[in-house]
Protein backbone atom coordinates (compact mmCIF):
# COMPACT_ATOMS: atom_id res chain seq x y z
CA UNK A 1 0.00 0.00 0.00
CA UNK A 2 1.30 3.77 -0.81
CA UNK A 3 2.56 5.73 1.82
CA UNK A 4 0.02 7.57 4.04
CA UNK A 5 1.44 11.39 2.96
CA UNK A 6 0.06 10.12 -0.42
CA UNK A 7 -3.54 10.72 0.61
CA UNK A 8 -5.88 12.80 2.49
CA UNK A 9 -7.55 11.69 5.41
CA UNK A 10 -11.54 11.68 6.06
CA UNK A 11 -12.55 11.07 9.56
CA UNK A 12 -15.46 9.32 9.26
CA UNK A 13 -16.63 7.39 12.64
CA UNK A 14 -15.00 6.84 15.73
CA UNK A 15 -13.40 3.37 16.22
CA UNK A 16 -15.42 1.57 19.33
CA UNK A 17 -12.88 0.36 22.01
CA UNK A 18 -11.51 -2.74 21.53
CA UNK A 19 -12.95 -3.03 17.75
CA UNK A 20 -9.93 -4.44 15.20
CA UNK A 21 -9.11 -1.44 12.43
CA UNK A 22 -8.21 -3.25 8.61
CA UNK A 23 -7.51 -1.33 5.66
CA UNK A 24 -9.15 -1.83 1.97
CA UNK A 25 -7.90 -0.38 -0.94
CA UNK A 26 -11.12 0.68 -3.29
CA UNK A 27 -10.04 2.01 -6.65
CA UNK A 28 -7.38 5.12 -5.82
CA UNK A 29 -9.10 5.25 -2.32
CA UNK A 30 -8.15 3.45 0.75
CA UNK A 31 -10.73 2.48 2.94
CA UNK A 32 -10.23 1.98 7.11
CA UNK A 33 -13.10 0.33 8.85
CA UNK A 34 -13.46 -1.30 11.94
CA UNK A 35 -14.56 -4.72 12.78
CA UNK A 36 -15.76 -5.60 16.52
CA UNK A 37 -13.89 -8.47 17.79
CA UNK A 38 -14.55 -12.73 17.24
CA UNK A 39 -15.96 -14.00 14.15
CA UNK A 40 -16.58 -12.16 10.99
CA UNK A 41 -20.24 -11.02 10.47
CA UNK A 42 -21.86 -9.24 7.46
CA UNK A 43 -22.61 -5.69 7.80
CA UNK A 44 -21.30 -5.64 11.35
CA UNK A 45 -17.79 -3.59 10.28
CA UNK A 46 -18.03 -0.13 10.08
CA UNK A 47 -15.90 2.55 7.72
CA UNK A 48 -13.68 5.18 10.06
CA UNK A 49 -11.74 6.64 7.66
CA UNK A 50 -11.57 7.16 4.29
CA UNK A 51 -8.16 8.15 2.58
CA UNK A 52 -8.47 10.50 -0.58
CA UNK A 53 -5.61 10.59 -3.02
CA UNK A 54 -3.95 13.97 -2.60
CA UNK A 55 -4.94 14.85 -6.61
CA UNK A 56 -8.41 14.45 -6.20
CA UNK A 57 -9.73 17.98 -7.38
CA UNK A 58 -13.03 17.40 -5.54
CA UNK A 59 -13.36 16.14 -2.10
CA UNK A 60 -16.68 15.12 -1.91
CA UNK A 61 -16.74 12.69 -4.15
CA UNK A 62 -18.62 9.82 -4.87
CA UNK A 63 -16.66 7.39 -2.16
CA UNK A 64 -17.10 9.91 0.34
CA UNK A 65 -20.99 10.05 -0.45
CA UNK A 66 -21.37 6.38 -0.09
CA UNK A 67 -19.48 6.10 3.01
CA UNK A 68 -21.60 7.93 5.35
CA UNK A 69 -24.77 6.68 3.33
CA UNK A 70 -24.40 3.08 2.78
CA UNK A 71 -21.44 1.60 3.87
CA UNK A 72 -22.10 -2.11 3.39
CA UNK A 73 -22.25 -1.73 -0.14
CA UNK A 74 -19.04 0.63 -0.46
CA UNK A 75 -17.28 -2.93 1.60
CA UNK A 76 -18.47 -5.10 -0.42
CA UNK A 77 -18.27 -3.65 -4.28
CA UNK A 78 -15.70 -1.79 -5.43
CA UNK A 79 -16.55 1.62 -6.42
CA UNK A 80 -14.40 1.62 -9.64
CA UNK A 81 -16.53 -1.66 -10.61
CA UNK A 82 -19.78 -0.44 -9.60
CA UNK A 83 -20.36 0.46 -13.47
CA UNK A 84 -18.89 -2.69 -14.89
CA UNK A 85 -21.01 -4.94 -12.46
CA UNK A 86 -24.18 -3.10 -13.70
CA UNK A 87 -23.32 -3.84 -17.52
CA UNK A 88 -22.80 -7.46 -16.04
CA UNK A 89 -25.89 -7.99 -14.34
CA UNK A 90 -27.59 -6.13 -17.52
CA UNK A 91 -25.44 -8.42 -19.59
CA UNK A 92 -26.86 -11.50 -17.62
CA UNK A 93 -30.67 -10.64 -17.85
CA UNK A 94 -30.34 -9.90 -21.85
CA UNK A 95 -28.80 -14.02 -21.88
CA UNK A 96 -31.89 -15.14 -19.76
CA UNK A 97 -33.99 -13.41 -21.88
CA UNK A 98 -32.60 -15.16 -25.36
CA UNK A 99 -32.32 -18.28 -23.26
CA UNK A 100 -36.27 -17.71 -22.53
CA UNK A 101 -36.79 -16.97 -25.86
CA UNK A 102 -34.82 -20.09 -27.46
CA UNK A 103 -36.92 -22.59 -25.06
CA UNK A 104 -39.87 -21.19 -26.57
CA UNK A 105 -39.01 -21.60 -30.50
CA UNK A 106 -39.83 -25.27 -32.16
CA UNK A 107 -38.06 -27.03 -34.47
CA UNK A 108 -39.63 -29.23 -36.51
CA UNK A 109 -37.96 -31.36 -40.05
CA UNK A 110 -40.73 -30.32 -42.95
CA UNK A 111 -40.44 -33.14 -45.50
CA UNK A 112 -41.61 -31.29 -48.24
CA UNK A 113 -38.90 -28.96 -48.50
CA UNK A 114 -36.39 -31.18 -47.17
CA UNK A 115 -35.13 -28.50 -44.03
CA UNK A 116 -36.34 -27.89 -40.92
CA UNK A 117 -38.83 -25.22 -40.05
CA UNK A 118 -38.54 -23.12 -36.88
CA UNK A 119 -41.18 -21.48 -35.63
CA UNK A 120 -41.91 -18.95 -32.38
CA UNK A 121 -44.49 -16.36 -31.25
CA UNK A 122 -44.19 -12.72 -31.19
CA UNK A 123 -46.41 -10.82 -29.05
CA UNK A 124 -46.37 -7.90 -31.38
CA UNK A 125 -46.10 -9.70 -34.88
CA UNK A 126 -47.60 -13.10 -34.21
CA UNK A 127 -46.14 -16.16 -35.59
CA UNK A 128 -42.96 -15.86 -36.81
CA UNK A 129 -41.35 -18.96 -38.88
CA UNK A 130 -37.86 -19.49 -41.45
CA UNK A 131 -36.11 -22.35 -42.47
CA UNK A 132 -32.60 -23.66 -42.42
CA UNK A 133 -30.97 -26.73 -43.59
CA UNK A 134 -29.48 -27.84 -39.72
CA UNK A 135 -31.83 -26.91 -36.27
CA UNK A 136 -28.95 -24.36 -35.67
CA UNK A 137 -29.38 -22.59 -38.79
CA UNK A 138 -32.93 -22.40 -38.71
CA UNK A 139 -33.23 -20.76 -35.00
CA UNK A 140 -30.29 -17.98 -36.63
CA UNK A 141 -32.52 -17.79 -39.48
CA UNK A 142 -36.02 -16.83 -36.92
CA UNK A 143 -33.37 -15.09 -34.77
CA UNK A 144 -32.52 -12.61 -37.57
CA UNK A 145 -35.78 -12.93 -38.59
CA UNK A 146 -37.26 -11.36 -35.33
CA UNK A 147 -34.93 -8.60 -35.53
CA UNK A 148 -35.80 -7.62 -38.91
CA UNK A 149 -39.23 -7.47 -37.81
CA UNK A 150 -38.96 -5.28 -34.45
CA UNK A 151 -35.99 -3.12 -36.61
CA UNK A 152 -38.52 -2.74 -39.76
CA UNK A 153 -41.99 -2.91 -38.15
CA UNK A 154 -43.05 -5.66 -40.64
CA UNK A 155 -42.32 -9.50 -40.83
CA UNK A 156 -43.48 -10.50 -44.18
CA UNK A 157 -42.07 -12.55 -46.42
CA UNK A 158 -43.51 -14.13 -49.71
CA UNK A 159 -40.71 -16.36 -49.77
CA UNK A 160 -41.11 -18.24 -46.76
CA UNK A 161 -42.55 -21.42 -45.93
CA UNK A 162 -46.15 -21.85 -44.80
CA UNK A 163 -46.80 -22.10 -41.44
CA UNK A 164 -48.05 -25.44 -40.69
CA UNK A 165 -50.12 -27.06 -37.69
CA UNK A 166 -48.41 -29.55 -36.01
CA UNK A 167 -52.12 -31.31 -34.96
CA UNK A 168 -54.00 -31.89 -38.61
CA UNK A 169 -51.08 -31.19 -40.73
CA UNK A 170 -52.92 -27.95 -42.80
CA UNK A 171 -50.60 -25.59 -43.91
CA UNK A 172 -51.00 -21.55 -43.91
CA UNK A 173 -49.93 -18.95 -46.04
CA UNK A 174 -47.66 -15.83 -44.42
CA UNK A 175 -50.87 -13.84 -45.71
CA UNK A 176 -52.99 -15.96 -43.05
CA UNK A 177 -50.30 -16.06 -40.71
CA UNK A 178 -50.06 -12.18 -40.70
CA UNK A 179 -54.11 -11.88 -40.49
CA UNK A 180 -54.08 -14.05 -37.75
CA UNK A 181 -55.63 -17.26 -38.96
CA UNK A 182 -52.92 -19.42 -38.30
CA UNK A 183 -52.91 -18.44 -33.72
CA UNK A 184 -57.19 -19.19 -34.17
CA UNK A 185 -56.37 -22.39 -35.61
CA UNK A 186 -54.24 -23.57 -33.36
CA UNK A 187 -56.41 -21.64 -30.52
CA UNK A 188 -59.29 -23.99 -31.59
CA UNK A 189 -57.17 -27.03 -31.06
CA UNK A 190 -56.55 -26.38 -27.73
CA UNK A 191 -60.30 -25.24 -27.42
CA UNK A 192 -60.95 -28.84 -28.43
CA UNK A 193 -58.43 -30.32 -25.97
CA UNK A 194 -60.20 -28.99 -23.40
CA UNK A 195 -63.44 -29.37 -24.20
CA UNK A 196 -62.52 -33.10 -23.69
CA UNK A 197 -61.41 -33.10 -20.36
CA UNK A 198 -63.99 -31.57 -19.05
CA UNK A 199 -66.62 -34.18 -20.70
CA UNK A 200 -66.16 -36.49 -17.56
CA UNK A 201 -68.24 -39.64 -17.36
CA UNK A 202 -71.82 -39.84 -16.54
CA UNK A 203 -71.99 -40.08 -12.70
CA UNK A 204 -74.41 -42.98 -10.77
CA UNK A 205 -76.30 -39.73 -9.30
CA UNK A 206 -77.21 -39.11 -13.56
CA UNK A 207 -78.23 -42.20 -14.48
CA UNK A 208 -80.36 -42.56 -10.88
CA UNK A 209 -82.01 -39.47 -12.05
CA UNK A 210 -82.23 -40.63 -15.96
CA UNK A 211 -83.79 -43.90 -14.90
CA UNK A 212 -86.57 -42.05 -12.89
CA UNK A 213 -87.37 -40.31 -15.60
CA UNK A 214 -87.65 -42.97 -17.94
CA UNK A 215 -89.46 -44.85 -15.11
CA UNK A 216 -92.44 -42.52 -13.59
CA UNK A 217 -92.18 -40.06 -16.83
CA UNK A 218 -91.45 -36.83 -14.52
CA UNK A 219 -88.79 -35.40 -12.80
CA UNK A 220 -87.44 -36.26 -9.25
CA UNK A 221 -88.45 -33.42 -6.82
CA UNK A 222 -85.89 -34.66 -4.57
CA UNK A 223 -83.03 -36.52 -3.64
CA UNK A 224 -82.48 -38.29 -0.74
CA UNK A 225 -79.16 -40.45 0.81
CA UNK A 226 -80.25 -43.77 2.57
CA UNK A 227 -77.26 -45.10 4.65
CA UNK A 228 -77.50 -48.70 4.32
CA UNK A 229 -75.62 -50.92 7.04
CA UNK A 230 -72.58 -52.18 6.54
CA UNK A 231 -72.81 -54.73 9.37
CA UNK A 232 -70.72 -57.92 8.78
CA UNK A 233 -68.69 -60.52 10.62
CA UNK A 234 -65.53 -59.82 12.25
CA UNK A 235 -64.35 -63.65 13.18
CA UNK A 236 -63.80 -66.60 11.01
CA UNK A 237 -62.49 -69.98 11.41
CA UNK A 238 -59.87 -71.13 8.60
CA UNK A 239 -60.68 -74.71 7.60
CA UNK A 240 -58.25 -74.48 4.32
CA UNK A 241 -57.01 -73.32 1.31
CA UNK A 242 -59.93 -73.41 -1.49
CA UNK A 243 -58.99 -75.46 -4.43
CA UNK A 244 -62.08 -75.72 -6.62
CA UNK A 245 -65.74 -75.15 -6.26
CA UNK A 246 -67.49 -78.00 -8.13
CA UNK A 247 -70.66 -76.78 -10.16
CA UNK A 248 -72.14 -80.44 -11.23
CA UNK A 249 -70.99 -83.95 -9.88
CA UNK A 250 -71.28 -85.44 -13.82
CA UNK A 251 -73.70 -88.37 -11.92
CA UNK A 252 -70.71 -89.62 -9.55
CA UNK A 253 -70.91 -90.85 -6.20
CA UNK A 254 -69.51 -89.65 -2.79
CA UNK A 255 -66.72 -91.98 -3.79
CA UNK A 256 -66.01 -91.42 -7.35
CA UNK A 257 -66.46 -87.57 -7.32
CA UNK A 258 -63.65 -88.17 -4.36
CA UNK A 259 -61.64 -89.66 -7.17
CA UNK A 260 -62.31 -88.05 -10.30
CA UNK A 261 -63.80 -84.39 -9.09
CA UNK A 262 -61.47 -83.46 -11.80
CA UNK A 263 -63.27 -84.47 -14.43
CA UNK A 264 -66.09 -82.50 -12.88
CA UNK A 265 -67.35 -78.83 -14.41
CA UNK A 266 -66.19 -76.85 -12.19
CA UNK A 267 -64.28 -73.59 -11.17
CA UNK A 268 -60.68 -73.29 -9.89
CA UNK A 269 -58.80 -71.18 -7.63
CA UNK A 270 -55.84 -72.97 -6.99
CA UNK A 271 -53.94 -70.20 -8.62
CA UNK A 272 -54.85 -67.82 -6.00
CA UNK A 273 -54.70 -67.84 -2.03
CA UNK A 274 -58.68 -67.83 -1.56
CA UNK A 275 -59.07 -69.45 1.78
CA UNK A 276 -62.38 -71.74 2.62
CA UNK A 277 -63.16 -70.72 6.12
CA UNK A 278 -66.56 -71.12 8.41
CA UNK A 279 -68.40 -69.03 10.94
CA UNK A 280 -67.14 -69.96 14.67
CA UNK A 281 -70.40 -71.87 14.73
CA UNK A 282 -69.40 -73.90 11.88
CA UNK A 283 -73.04 -73.04 10.48
CA UNK A 284 -71.86 -70.92 7.62
CA UNK A 285 -68.95 -71.07 4.91
CA UNK A 286 -67.33 -68.53 3.48
CA UNK A 287 -64.82 -67.91 0.25
CA UNK A 288 -61.81 -65.02 1.85
CA UNK A 289 -59.14 -63.34 0.13
CA UNK A 290 -57.08 -64.28 -2.58
CA UNK A 291 -58.55 -63.40 -6.40
CA UNK A 292 -62.24 -64.22 -6.62
CA UNK A 293 -62.79 -62.34 -9.55
CA UNK A 294 -64.28 -65.60 -12.31
CA UNK A 295 -66.16 -62.69 -14.37
CA UNK A 296 -64.52 -64.36 -16.96
CA UNK A 297 -66.16 -67.90 -16.64
CA UNK A 298 -69.55 -66.39 -16.09
CA UNK A 299 -70.55 -67.67 -19.83
CA UNK A 300 -70.21 -70.88 -18.63
CA UNK A 301 -73.29 -71.02 -16.73
CA UNK A 302 -76.69 -70.67 -18.96
CA UNK A 303 -79.74 -68.21 -18.41
CA UNK A 304 -76.95 -65.80 -16.35
CA UNK A 305 -77.02 -62.56 -16.65
CA UNK A 306 -73.34 -60.87 -16.17
CA UNK A 307 -74.70 -57.19 -15.93
CA UNK A 308 -76.73 -57.71 -12.44
CA UNK A 309 -74.81 -56.51 -9.12
CA UNK A 310 -75.77 -60.25 -7.98
CA UNK A 311 -75.37 -63.41 -10.05
CA UNK A 312 -77.16 -66.59 -8.80
CA UNK A 313 -74.52 -69.68 -9.88
CA UNK A 314 -76.76 -72.49 -8.85
CA UNK A 315 -76.44 -75.10 -6.39
CA UNK A 316 -72.82 -76.14 -5.49
CA UNK A 317 -72.40 -79.65 -6.18
CA UNK A 318 -69.10 -79.92 -3.69
CA UNK A 319 -66.22 -78.17 -2.70
CA UNK A 320 -62.15 -79.44 -2.74
CA UNK A 321 -60.39 -77.67 0.11
CA UNK A 322 -56.65 -78.19 0.63
CA UNK A 323 -56.06 -78.79 4.70
CA UNK A 324 -53.98 -80.19 7.21
CA UNK A 325 -55.71 -82.47 9.51
CA UNK A 326 -54.96 -84.87 12.79
CA UNK A 327 -56.54 -87.45 10.31
CA UNK A 328 -53.07 -87.57 7.68
CA UNK A 329 -50.43 -86.80 10.48
CA UNK A 330 -50.82 -82.84 9.67
CA UNK A 331 -49.58 -83.50 5.86
CA UNK A 332 -51.07 -81.14 3.09
CA UNK A 333 -53.96 -83.38 1.28
CA UNK A 334 -56.66 -82.23 -0.55
CA UNK A 335 -60.23 -83.04 0.74
CA UNK A 336 -63.52 -83.39 -1.86
CA UNK A 337 -67.05 -82.40 -0.02
CA UNK A 338 -70.24 -83.09 -1.57
CA UNK A 339 -73.46 -81.54 -0.83
CA UNK A 340 -76.67 -82.69 -0.35
CA UNK A 341 -75.93 -86.02 1.35
CA UNK A 342 -78.50 -88.29 3.80
CA UNK A 343 -81.73 -86.29 2.04
CA UNK A 344 -79.99 -82.43 2.90
CA UNK A 345 -80.39 -79.59 0.56
CA UNK A 346 -77.15 -78.72 -0.93
CA UNK A 347 -76.50 -74.93 -0.59
CA UNK A 348 -76.39 -72.29 -3.65
CA UNK A 349 -73.49 -70.13 -4.71
CA UNK A 350 -73.82 -66.31 -6.26
CA UNK A 351 -71.25 -63.83 -7.22
CA UNK A 352 -70.90 -60.02 -6.07
CA UNK A 353 -69.70 -58.35 -8.63
CA UNK A 354 -68.72 -54.85 -7.58
CA UNK A 355 -66.93 -56.84 -4.70
CA UNK A 356 -65.56 -59.33 -6.90
CA UNK A 357 -66.37 -62.01 -4.41
CA UNK A 358 -68.24 -65.29 -3.93
CA UNK A 359 -71.03 -66.48 -1.14
CA UNK A 360 -72.88 -69.68 -0.33
CA UNK A 361 -76.46 -69.10 0.47
CA UNK A 362 -78.47 -71.74 2.43
CA UNK A 363 -78.30 -75.41 2.41
CA UNK A 364 -78.44 -78.01 5.28
CA UNK A 365 -74.64 -78.52 6.10
CA UNK A 366 -72.70 -77.89 9.09
CA UNK A 367 -69.10 -78.81 10.99
CA UNK A 368 -69.61 -80.42 14.44
CA UNK A 369 -67.82 -78.67 16.90
CA UNK A 370 -69.60 -80.81 19.82
CA UNK A 371 -67.25 -83.74 19.23
CA UNK A 372 -63.71 -83.68 20.08
CA UNK A 373 -62.53 -84.46 16.50
CA UNK A 374 -64.96 -83.65 13.89
CA UNK A 375 -64.68 -85.54 10.47
CA UNK A 376 -65.01 -82.59 8.25
CA UNK A 377 -68.11 -80.62 6.49
CA UNK A 378 -71.30 -82.70 7.00
CA UNK A 379 -74.56 -82.61 4.85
Amino acid sequence: MAARAQYRIEHVAAAPRGWKVRSKRSGSHVLRFAAPPGRRKKGAAKIVEVLHPKGEKNPSCIVSHRARKNPETLLIFNPSTLGKKRATRERAARIRAARLNRSKVSVTFDDSVKKFLATTYHPKYGNLFATGKSKSAARSALRQRVKVAEQTGTHRNPQEWPAKCPHCEKKFSPAQVEAGEFRRHLADHRAKRQRRRRRNPISETEQAVSLFQTFTGRDPHQISEKHVSAAMRKDYTALGKLISVICDDMGYGEKEIAQHWDRCDRIDFDDTTVTLASSPDGRQLYAIGGNQNITDCLKKFEGVDPTKDFIDLGEVAAVVYEARKIHDSFQPVQYVHKFGGAGHTSPRWFFDRLKKQIFFIGGEYFIDISAKISPGIEG
